[in-house]
Formats: structure tokens, sequence, C-alpha cells
């Protein structure tokens, strides 16, 4: 597999977990602005339902996005489960981070700054993974984006065996579950100002 066609992909793969959190973030905004929460609080719906429904386009867009590249970048040969795999468990990276957006952002225009400063700090280390030699990517172990990018090139280049794959995936939920527990209180704290 050319190194342009591994990098493409998996830049386009997970530019899409934070395109899913852009859409949470936006939807929690644009809610807020326009107190449409207030309608919604006296229907019988459960706050878990609520946030189970605004988290499932984190989901779907980027398991979407994920199979429409393959088709786009003509990668007939790929292990599908695999690719599903990582895409719908590296997408809770941009739920939790679309949550975030959504309850620190007041506005529409502060929601489109933190986004900005998010996309950086969630791309950046597939960029500089994808440069420096294998011997200096240890300073990316903390990303969960860095072990979606480590899973989808060794899908690509087919040299992806399932205890390596096991292993990239519990580093990306593992990486996950320490950037939610850093940031449970703040998104726990806005949503109950939220819903409330």
């Amino acid at each position: 597999m050319p190194p342009i066609t591994v990098f493409g992909f998996s830049f386009v793969v997970i530019i899409s977990f934070a395109l899913g959190g852009m859409v949470i973030g936006f939807n929690l905004i644009e809610e807020k602005e326009s107190g449409a929460m207030r309608a919604l609080m006296v229907t019988p719906i459960a706050k878990n339902e609520l946030i189970f429904g605004r988290s499932i386009m984190g989901i779907v867009i980027p398991l979407f996005h994920a199979l429409t590249a393959t088709l786009i970048f003509d990668i007939p040969n790929i292990d599908y489960l695999k690719l599903i795999i990582v895409s719908v468990v590296s997408s809770i990276i941009g739920v939790v981070v679309g949550f975030l957006i959504g309850v620190v952002s007041s506005s529409q225009m502060s929601g489109i700054a933190n986004m900005k400063i998010s996309g950086w700090l969630l791309l950046m280390p597939v960029m500089l993974a994808f440069i420096l030699p294998e011997r200096a990517q240890w300073i990316f172990f903390w990303s969960p984006t860095y072990w979606s990018f480590v899973a989808l090139r060794d899908i690509l280049n087919m040299s992806s065996k399932w205890s390596g794959f096991a292993f990239q995936v519990l580093w990306i939920c593992l990486t996950t579950a320490i950037l939610f527990l850093l940031m449970k209180n703040k998104i726990r704290k806005g949503l109950q100002t939220y819903l409330n």
C-alpha cells in the first residue's frame, strides 16, 4: 500500500471522529441557545436516553466515513470487521470531545474556536506519527488518535494480526477512558446546568 494512501485514508477516517464530535457539540450549543432543551425536559425522556441519543451521531458518522473511504481510496482487500471495530471504538473519542465542546461553549463562535483547538489536539499526533521514525513515536502514546492511526495503518498494510489488533484497541479504549476521566467532572457539571 503506498504511504500516501495509508496516510490519506487514516486521516480521513480520524478526521471523521472530530466531525462526529462537532455534530454533537453544535447540537448541544444550539439547543442551549434556543431553549429547546426546556421543551424536551417536559417529555418522558430520561437524561441517559437523551445523552445516548446525542451520542449516536458521533458513532454513525465515523463508521459511514470509514466505509465510504474504502470506496473512494479503492481499497478492496481490507478487513472490514477490524475497520468497523476500530471506527466504533475510536468514535468514542469524538463523542467525549463533542460533549465537552457542547457544555463548555457559550455560543456558536466559541464552539468553533474550541473545535479548532480540540481538532488540532486530535490530529497533530497522527500527522507527526506519519513523519517521525517509530522509535520517537512513544511521545504520542497518550493520544487515542495515535493508536487509531496505528491500527488503521496495520489494517491497510495487512500486517494486523488479531493479538496486536486487540492490543491496539485496548490502548484506544484506555487512552479514551483517561481522557474521559480528566473531563468527566466538567462534562457532568455542564450537562447538569444544561439539563436543569
